[in-house]
């Protein structure tokens, strides 16, 4: 129960303290000294309408979802990116370098390269004499045919070595593959004939007029 005291004298002028019931809630007449209303002591209270109190209380918007951002990348990332970019710049630079200095060392680096320089004509006089060495032992001349990718000529002190694979015709009528080594010197005055040294067919060493 409220003690009745006036508490209006607390509040500026023309302003009253509003008392509402405890059991029902509804506004106490002014200058009530009871908590309770007249129509709960008579017990004929009823139950305000609960809703009532929430009328003309306006309901807030709900606030807008922001939109999401694009995500952006991080500080490590972006680190770790910078530094493999600055790793493959460094290589490039590196082997471009390397590139540079090697030609500067080996001007025909990267130029195509033959196999042999073309034989000059006292090779090539040698290989027709090898040949032919090789024609006067075969059992038949006319089968021998040479491969022209295989031939090897070298001279040294005025011998020449000429080898190469050939194919031939033998004694049984089979035509068999076969590589021969002539070691031969030429003539002079160039070119008026040879005088041969030594003939090998594969392990077979038909003559050898050096006595090695």
């Amino acid at each position: 129960m409220h003690c009745g005291a006036d508490l209006g004298e607390s509040r500026p002028e023309g302003q009253r303290q509003e008392r509402f019931c405890i059991l029902c809630g509804r506004l106490l007449p002014e200058g009530s000294a009871s908590d309770v209303c007249e129509h709960c002591l008579h017990g004929d209270a009823t139950a305000p309408d609960a809703t009532a109190p929430l009328e003309g209380i306006p309901i807030p918007d709900l606030p807008e979802e922001p939109e999401e951002a694009a995500p952006r990348p991080r500080h490590g990332q972006l680190f770790w990116v910078g530094v493999v970019a600055a790793v493959l710049l460094a290589l490039t630079a590196a082997c471009a370098g390397i590139f540079l200095f090697l030609r500067q060392q080996d001007p025909q680096a990267g130029q195509p390269s033959s196999s042999s320089q073309a034989p000059s004509p006292q090779e090539d006089y040698a290989v027709t004499c090898a040949q032919e060495m090789v024609r006067n032992a075969a059992y038949d001349p006319s089968s021998v045919h040479y491969e022209a990718a295989t031939l090897q000529v070298a001279e040294e002190n005025g011998v020449y070595t000429v080898q190469q694979t050939f194919e031939r015709t033998v004694a049984t009528g089979e035509t068999v593959e076969s590589v021969y080594i002539a070691r031969l010197t030429l003539q002079e005055p160039f070119p008026s004939g040879y005088t041969p040294l030594v003939l090998q067919v594969d392990d077979m060493v038909l003559y050898d007029y050096t006595g090695g």
